[in-house]
């Protein structure tokens, strides 16, 4: 990844503000957090809907993560349960979260006086049942299907009442999916087996908390308008030109990380260690379908980071492995990072 030096070419209105100009190549299909789940998707909904936890940004060699929303980590302890199909007592596990109780969804006309309320864990759970509503289509249903006690009959009983012209049961109480009748912001996930990988479903959009508000507003287009309480909120989506994302103000505070790994503080990564989150007061992500074009463009200024591809590498990256002196004159840095994914052949046999 490349990022540019400070030669903006936009308006001296703009540029004054602190604005961070990027590119995508196709439109999201849609931001919902409970069925979004391709890349481009995912980068903007994970900073409009935080999670229980997160990535730590400056770990990412060995992808530690750190509590988010959590208030502190959650807790793992032997669960008995009665398996409703045999009635037999069995032994699962129960995790029990703890949210922070300065959190607040961010402002939307779906709430009274359009002013965000206050984030309990009822919200989180909620985002669990819309993942067993079909309607949805949730992609990582299948993470939870077999593990969270009563979630597959959950699972059957909205498809049942979907075939049926009715909508999803949100109301009826799912043995997994437990309130803390002593605290508004505990809640449990049981299942019934030992899960350690919940933990890490915990720091995906998927498990956001979701304002059931923002879902009866806005119906079917909550996939265009996403409610969050993350760093920033959706102000402007124009198709096919541009996503602008705006500073929430009802945000929780998050802190920029004070260490990181080695050659950071070389870098510069670690100047802004310890000031508030985020150190931009926009995103706007251009539609760019054309590589060369993006290339240029990022060589003009207009955009602050781009990724070394085929087409740029060799006026990019000398012999040696770092930065070309035209790269270097032109004050551009390069930056690399570890990724995990997973790609597969289809073959037609």
């Amino acid at each position: 990844m490349l990022a540019g030096c400070n030669n903006s070419p936009y308006t001296a209105g703009l540029s004054k503000e602190s604005v961070y100009f990027v590119s995508q190549a196709d439109d999201p299909r849609k931001l919902d957090p409970a069925s979004s789940y391709r890349a481009n998707e995912g980068q903007i909904l994970d900073v409009i809907c935080s999670s229980y936890y997160e990535y730590q940004p400056l770990k990412t060699k060995t992808f530690q993560m750190q509590l988010n929303l959590g208030q502190r980590e959650a807790e793992r302890k032997p669960y008995t349960y009665i398996d409703e199909k045999t009635r037999k007592q069995l032994i699962g596990e129960r995790w029990t979260f703890h949210i922070r109780h300065d959190l607040r969804f961010q402002d939307d006309p779906c709430f009274p006086d359009g002013k965000g309320r206050a984030i309990t864990a009822r919200d989180f759970l909620y985002a669990f049942r819309r993942m067993a509503d079909p309607v949805n289509a949730s992609p990582v249903q299948g993470f939870f299907v077999d593990k969270i006690i009563g979630f597959n009959e959950l699972i059957n009983r909205n498809a049942e009442l979907l075939k049926n012209g009715k909508n999803a049961d949100y109301s009826t109480p799912v043995q997994g999916l437990q309130l803390d009748p002593k605290d508004p912001y505990t809640f449990h996930i049981a299942l019934n087996q030992v899960y350690p990988q919940m933990r890490y479903l915990m720091a995906m959009h998927f498990t956001t908390p979701m304002a059931h508000e923002a879902v009866k507003f806005y119906g079917k287009d909550i996939e265009r308008h996403p409610v969050g309480c993350g760093p920033f909120v959706l102000a402007e989506w124009t198709p096919k030109r541009r996503i602008v994302l705006a500073k929430n103000p009802n945000r929780p505070l998050e802190l920029y990380p004070s260490e990181g790994e080695a050659g950071d503080v070389e870098a510069g990564l670690l100047k802004a260690a310890g000031k508030q989150l985020p150190l931009v007061d926009q995103i706007i992500i251009s539609n760019i379908t054309e590589g060369t074009t993006g290339w240029n463009l990022f060589l003009q200024g207009y955009v602050d980071s781009w990724s070394v591809t085929q087409t740029n590498y060799q006026q990019v990256i000398s012999q040696q492995g770092n930065t070309t002196p035209e790269m270097n004159q032109r004050g551009i840095r390069l930056t690399k990072s570890s990724d995990v994914g997973v790609s597969y052949f289809a073959f037609n046999m």
